[in-house]
């Protein structure tokens, strides 16, 4: 059959389906892990989606779905068929889950973040000082006072009073910055607290959730953990590289690889 479409307009096309979620899904129910986010680690050409034809068997009717790179299916150039195999996807599969659940979602990595928040929360100084600066506090308050009864009283001079006053207030400055900076540190300490609660809980959830992950649960906790674009997976005939997104302080992210296969 003559090629109706140019390589271009056919990718072009493809990514646009891809992007807004419709790329094979109104066809075929069954859900690829990797559908729009891998790529030929042969060519370089986006990995797409085939099946084979249903029979039946003793045990009823069965299908096998697979990863193809495109330029396999659809060569650019008569004679310049890309040599990556197809892959069955349940196999590519497996062995991107291992990955992830051995490799990246490690009890120990979320138990080690759980104990740093934690030890950051009880090692903070501030709020263990608080009663004291407040004391501290009340008595310059009071000193102040008992200094304007006595001069009221004629017992100090206007130059010792100045000079106490300024001292005072000199003190109670320092003191009211150490008490907010208390305070704010006591405020941080229970945002870690709850920040850890909630890690706990979290971690909790997730290892429910491995346990007895559905294929849709994996699909969404793989999309999560790999980088944003579509070369997050590179398929090749013998080795399977993912880029995992991992979080870095101030909120951006470095890229990990891990291989599988």
């Amino acid at each position: 059959m003559p090629q109706i479409v140019s390589a271009d307009l056919y990718e072009t096309a493809d990514k646009a389906l891809i992007s807004s979620g419709r790329r094979g899904q109104l066809r075929n129910s069954h859900e690829y892990l990797l559908q729009g986010i891998s790529t030929c680690g042969v060519c370089g050409a986006r990995i797409g989606c085939a099946s084979s034809g249903t029979w039946t068997t003793e045990k009823g009717k069965r299908r096998v779905f697979y990863y193809v790179c495109s330029k396999r299916r659809r060569p650019s150039q008569p004679g310049r068929r890309c040599s990556l195999p197809m892959l069955r996807s349940d196999t590519v599969d497996g062995k991107i889950w291992e990955a992830i659940v051995n490799s990246v979602i490690r009890e120990d990595h979320l138990e080690k973040a759980v104990a740093e928040s934690v030890r950051e929360s009880e090692a903070a100084p501030y709020p263990k000082r608080l009663p004291r600066l407040e004391a501290k506090q009340k008595q310059l308050v009071r000193a102040e006072e008992i200094l304007l009864e006595r001069f009221g009283r004629g017992l100090i001079t206007d130059s010792v009073l100045d000079k106490e006053l300024v001292r005072l207030s000199r003190d109670r400055t320092a003191v009211k910055q150490s008490i907010d900076a208390a305070n704010a540190a006591l405020l941080g300490r229970r945002s870690r607290d709850a920040s850890a609660n909630g890690l706990r809980t979290a971690l909790e959830d997730l290892r429910q959730k491995l346990r007895f992950a559905t294929h849709e649960d994996r699909r969404d906790i793989v999309r999560a953990v790999l980088t944003k674009d579509e070369n997050a997976v590179k398929i090749g005939p013998n080795r399977i590289e993912a880029r995992f997104l991992l979080a870095a302080a101030g909120g951006s992210g470095v890229a990990q690889v891990y291989r599988a296969g």
